[in-house]
């Protein structure tokens, strides 16, 4: 059986994961018409740029990177509060009807430790995730 998932997915997961750090305004991307790896996706508030690099769509069996990048768009230094001496944060794997095939936190003790990570004017920061498939 194909087990797939969208950007749109990985977007609404992204924005709540990434609460604390910035409002996510804009309206998720429309689903892909094709296979082809698509252009990354970039949400925007004033200060801070949430761009998602993920496949528009996957196959069981086949791994995958996705890249979540965290931009700073001002000219001053953003304190953002994050958790887990590693930045904690979660990916969700879904089939096209909605079911979950993978969660990146599944079964994870996330520690309550609060990280205050500095971003300098037009710094990033990266995370990064791979699904096995």
């Amino acid at each position: 059986m194909k087990a797939g998932f969208s950007r749109r997915e990985v977007y609404a997961t992204v924005c709540l994961v990434l609460a604390n750090a910035t409002t996510c305004r804009a309206t998720p991307p429309p689903p892909e018409a094709d296979s082809s790896p698509p252009a990354p996706t970039t949400v925007s508030s004033d200060s801070l740029a949430i761009t998602l690099e993920a496949p528009a769509n996957l196959a069981a069996g086949r791994s995958a990177t996705i890249t979540i990048r965290l931009a700073n768009r001002t000219d001053r230094t953003l304190d953002l509060s994050l958790r887990g001496r590693e930045i904690v944060f979660d990916l969700i794997v879904s089939r096209e009807d909605g079911a979950v095939v993978w969660r990146r936190l599944e079964g994870e003790v996330v520690p309550a430790i609060l990280r205050l990570e500095q971003l300098g004017p037009g710094a990033e920061l990266a995370l990064e995730a791979t699904w096995d498939g």
